[in-house]
């Protein structure tokens, strides 16, 4: 098993989840309610998930959202009646340009496999419940971040 703390294999494993989801909906703007946002999280979960399995991502994906906006990966935005700083619901939740060119890049370390990262992230998520799962997912995160830094 992988030594990588639960919590980073959540928040990797919710990255993909939801970059995948935003890329297949490109460029169309998507609202993430908590209807939306709470079946993203829980599509992560294996079938014998705790219920403190389910409030954990369920909680921790508004989380990734702001994350990963705050990184340049994608835009929303709120109600007028919601405060800044205030999680979700998030509307218009969009990949930026930037977050859409890498999910579509082939990065060339990975030129010999020909799949994009969006593929490798769609790969991934199937298999986040093993650590060779994991070290995939670990390594996807780490080449979209990598090339978000470029």
């Amino acid at each position: 098993m992988s030594d990588t703390p639960s919590n980073i294999v959540q928040f990797n494993t919710l990255v993909l989840a939801l970059l995948t989801h935003l890329y297949k909906k490109f460029p169309t703007p998507t609202g993430l309610d908590g209807w939306e946002s709470s079946e993203i999280a829980m599509g992560i979960l294996s079938d014998d998930a705790s219920g403190e399995d389910a409030w954990n991502s369920i909680t921790m994906i508004e989380d990734v959202v702001t994350f990963l906006a705050e990184e340049g990966f994608l835009r929303y935005e709120l109600t007028p009646q919601q405060v800044v700083g205030q999680k979700g619901p998030f509307y218009n939740v969009r990949l930026t340009l930037k977050g859409f060119s890498i999910l579509g890049s082939t990065p060339g370390s990975m030129l010999g496999k020909r799949k994009s990262l969006f593929d490798r992230a769609r790969e991934s998520l199937g298999k986040m419940t093993t650590a060779a799962g994991q070290e995939l997912g670990r390594q996807t995160i780490g080449e979209i971040f990598r090339m978000m830094t470029e």
